[in-house]
């Protein structure tokens, strides 16, 4: 590697006060990783500051990755994880109170402890008096404060440095109704700082990188550097923690995401409301695994009251990659039943561990799964039902042409995925 890696940290830091992490969380936490494991005095982490950001060495770096792994409680071993406990004793039979149905879970940390550690952290840099070093690689992961364009004009007066941006999705410009009020306008000047500075970009799907390059054309960078690359699962699905008792009689489906519009839990909500009708006690379970977002009134309020949901189904959102990793193996199936997406990691975290997928017929899922999961339009709840109840059986031949359809899924690794993402960064101009 040899121009300067500047990561920035400064998302990584804020996500400490957290209640649970997020794809996005999951994958700045890997960039972090790999960069702080990188023997490499060229490799420096940033936290942004109004003039520059305040640059810090790789040793500072790791040590604010192994922070942010703590307080995530990523690393948690199963048998000490609370909360998957209480959702495998749940699936066991076991009853809970209603009342705790809905589980409560902790921030990663106070915002005075967040607060303390960002004291700690700019001090430190200050002390350093470090610079962003000359011909440096610039790298944001997770679009963090980038509404504040303040915070990247250095960029501007650098023509030295190349400033590397990961878009995730361009979805709040096709789809403002599905995000908060007002998002729209936040997310068109992040984009701003994106494409005035941006001189690569990195991406992890060919939809993505088609919008983003006709977004790019009225910046007149259609043609800048681009790097597609599909992403890993961050389960770390070669890790041997996720074993536990046997297996719940009972099936059970499960679904990973925060709860906004543009997941669509209402669809499956709805689904599983008509199958208590049909199949009372028979009906199998569903576990929602993901924090509350916005705009989900009608979601939580389903989850909250209406007696033929909350009977079959429970909602968490902070649990161990181990636990999350033994939810999704033991499923019938994951499901994904998002209007649009940029990517859709639980797929991949889904199909690596040979689980059967039911996702939405959409252009991004299309790419991701290759053909190796059951597609069907996000609007067609009677689908979604048939096809929830052939995949409810393990002897069913539904399930059994599901499961082997999962087999040809190749998932990415992070190794592979790391070294051709340096090998991006060392061809740039």
């Amino acid at each position: 590697m040899a121009r300067p890696i500047v990561y920035d940290v400064t998302h990584l830091v804020f996500r400490m006060a957290a209640k649970a992490m997020t794809g996005i969380d999951r994958i700045d936490l890997a960039y972090g990783r790999h960069f702080a494991t990188v023997t490499s005095e060229r490799v420096l982490g940033a936290f942004c500051a109004l003039r520059e950001p305040h640059v810090m060495t790789a040793a500072t770096l790791d040590q604010i990755v192994r922070q942010v792994q703590r307080a995530s409680w990523e690393d948690a071993d199963i048998a000490t994880d609370a909360s998957f406990a209480r959702v495998r004793n749940w699936l066991y039979g076991k009853h809970l109170a209603r009342e705790r149905r809905q589980l409560v879970t902790p921030r990663l940390g106070t915002r005075n402890e967040v607060a303390a550690r960002l004291w700690r952290l700019r001090s430190r840099a200050r002390r350093a008096q470090r610079a962003i070093p000359r011909d440096a690689i610039y790298l944001n992961i997770a679009e963090h404060w980038l509404e504040y364009h303040h915070y990247f004009d250095w960029i501007g007066i650098r023509p030295d440095v190349q400033a590397v941006f990961f878009v995730h999705d361009l979805l709040p410009f096709d789809y403002p109704e599905y995000f908060r009020p007002g998002y729209e306008a936040v997310f068109r000047r992040r984009f701003e700082t994106i494409a005035k500075h941006g001189t690569a970009f990195i991406v992890s799907t060919n939809v993505v990188r088609d919008r983003l390059r006709e977004a790019l054309t009225d910046w007149r960078k259609a043609d800048a550097p681009i790097h597609v690359a599909p992403l890993p699962s961050p389960l770390n699905l070669g890790d041997a923690k996720t074993a536990a008792a046997e297996l719940p009689e009972h099936p059970y489906f499960v679904l990973v995401s925060t709860v906004e519009p543009r997941k669509n839990h209402l669809l499956v909500l709805n689904v599983w409301r008509d199958l208590a009708a049909l199949l009372g006690d028979a009906t199998p379970r569903l576990v929602l695994v993901g924090s509350r977002g916005w705009e989900n009134e009608q979601v939580i309020d389903m989850l909250d009251r209406c007696d033929a949901v909350t009977k079959h189904v429970l909602r968490t959102s902070r649990i161990s990659r181990h636990g999350l990793t033994w939810l999704i193996k033991h499923a019938q199936a994951l499901l994904m039943p998002s209007f649009d997406e940029g990517y859709g990691l639980p797929l991949v975290e889904a199909l690596s561990l040979r689980t059967p997928v039911i996702a939405s017929d959409i252009p991004t899922f299309r790419e991701v799964t290759r053909g190796c999961a059951l597609l069907l339009s996000p609007i067609d709840g009677v689908a979604w039902r048939e096809a929830v109840m052939s995949y409810a059986r393990r002897a069913a031949p539904a399930w059994q042409l599901a499961k082997a359809k999962t087999r040809p899924f190749r998932a990415p690794d992070w190794e592979g995925y790391f070294r051709r993402l340096d090998a991006f960064l060392t061809g740039l101009p």
